[in-house]
């Protein structure tokens, strides 16, 4: 009987050790697991800080994009309108020459009519 009480208090000796050595590890990896939250948490206030600035950046650009692509649009209008003009002045030109083309038939006629007549 006393062999047999030894043997079990032995049991539950070994198993209390046993479980004292199990709740230590689980109480490490409580730790381990509260640090690699923490750390989780750290990066991703990182992350969301690098997102907030990319943002605001990424904003900058498209304003100073938007703003150049506006002055282009405006730079665009205002050589169309050069191009009208020039256009325009060609035409006149053209009326021009045609009437100085008339002019020089009259005075070559009359040029002609002298020649002939003397």
């Amino acid at each position: 009987v006393d062999r047999f009480l030894e043997e079990k208090t032995s049991i539950k000796t070994q198993t209390i050790e046993d479980c004292q050595a199990h709740l230590a590890k689980i109480k490490t990896l409580e730790e381990d697991l509260s640090d690699v939250k923490e750390r989780l948490e750290e990066l991703s206030e990182e992350c969301f800080q690098h997102l907030e600035e990319r943002s605001v950046e990424l904003r900058a650009e498209h304003g100073e994009l938007k703003f150049e692509m506006e002055a282009m649009k405006k730079d665009v209008q205002k050589t169309k309108s050069r191009l009208k003009l020039l256009d325009e002045d060609m035409q006149n030109a053209k009326v021009d020459l045609r009437y100085l083309r008339e002019d020089l038939d009259v005075c070559r006629n009359d040029l002609e009519q002298k020649l002939s007549d003397t």
